[in-house]
């Protein structure tokens, strides 16, 4: 990821859009239980839109211990060589499904 040493300028942000256009992979390690996955910067884009990509892992969490707090992202672009040797696996994105639940509230009639 590029360093921004600290300071933010107007149009400079690391995107997934950027990630994308430089087919990166991205990563996501949780430092609790040391578990790390690999994204599509494009599938992390549909369910959340163009967002920095400090953002993307306040919008997750870690689904082996449940927690938010610990989890570190990075953009990589691993050498075929890479690829073979640690058996890199590419989580990818097969459906989006929204699940309606209803939510009732008991209301006195009116007299």
């Amino acid at each position: 990821m590029p360093d921004t040493s600290g300071a933010r300028r107007r149009g400079t942000e690391w995107t997934l859009a950027h990630a994308n256009e430089l087919r990166h992979l991205i990563r996501i390690r949780c430092g609790t239980c040391k578990i790390q996955r690999h994204y599509y910067p494009g599938d992390l884009w549909k369910l959340y839109g163009n967002i920095e990509l400090e953002r993307v892992v306040s919008k997750m969490f870690c689904e082996k211990c449940g927690k938010k707090e610990y989890l570190d992202i990075d953009t990589v672009h691993p050498t075929a060589s890479e690829i073979v040797k640690e058996k890199i696996r590419v989580r990818t994105l097969v459906e989006i499904r929204w699940i309606r639940r209803p939510v009732w509230r008991d209301d006195d009639m009116p007299p």
